[in-house]
């Protein structure tokens, strides 16, 4: 659980590192922010209490 979190987070910091360069295109952005979107989403699921369902 803790492990795809961190995946998660290293994904974003690699692919952002990578698209500071001089040759970075609008399409890798996106897919950038896909990712950071999805890293979010999945940190909330995995770490927020669903309620009490009753």
């Amino acid at each position: 659980m803790i492990g795809n979190v961190v995946h998660f987070t290293m994904g974003v910091l690699v692919v952002v590192k990578m698209q500071s360069g001089p040759s970075s295109l609008a399409a890798q952005w996106s897919l950038a922010g896909m990712y950071l979107v999805f890293a979010v989403l999945f940190g909330y699921v995995t770490f927020t209490h669903p309620g009490k369902s009753a």
